[in-house]
């Protein structure tokens, strides 16, 4: 991004836009540790802490990515998950499911469960479960999920339950 100027002792100055540009907003940017200052002069913004980088939106994975075991690379097509991921399990068709405490990945809303295509894309199965899902077993026909949850797929489940891997 030309608009961002990065200086030693972490300053950051957005200069002023070009006529047509318009600014990202300040929360799509994120600084890599604390901003602790931050002031306006006219059109420039500078913040000041103990952060050395701003990651680009297009940068940030959020709490998950995909690599590649061959050359180390981030998969571009993943979606981003909004909340923490604990657990992982692969599908059985090069996708797999993930389990954690959060509400949507991409822009669709998943409760604390998801399938993910192996294209990266996400599966239509949802079970929803209403509280943190910890561990992940997958067989043929059934995925086993563990956590602090006691509801799953629309049943009262304590703790432990047994989701349809085609329906949840």
């Amino acid at each position: 991004a030309g608009n961002l100027l990065l200086s030693t002792g972490a300053i950051i100055s957005i200069l002023p836009a070009p006529t047509g540009f318009s600014y990202p907003t300040l929360s799509a940017w994120l600084p890599n540790n604390m901003v602790n200052a931050f002031a306006l002069s006219g059109d420039t913004l500078y913040l000041g802490g103990s952060f050395t980088s701003l990651i680009e939106p297009s940068s940030y994975t959020g709490y998950g990515v995909l690599l590649s075991t061959t050359n180390s690379t981030i998969s571009p097509n993943f979606p981003f998950i909004n909340g923490i991921v604990y657990t992982a399990a692969p599908d059985g068709n090069g996708g797999l499911y993930i389990g954690g405490y959060f509400s949507k990945v991409g822009p669709q809303s998943r409760t604390n469960i998801a399938r993910i295509n192996a294209d990266g894309t996400l599966h239509p199965w949802n079970p929803s479960v209403n509280s943190t899902v910890t561990a992940i077993y997958v067989t043929s026909n059934t995925v086993y999920i563990g956590g602090n949850f006691s509801s799953a797929g629309g049943q009262s489940r304590n703790r432990l339950a047994a989701l349809s891997a085609t329906s949840g």
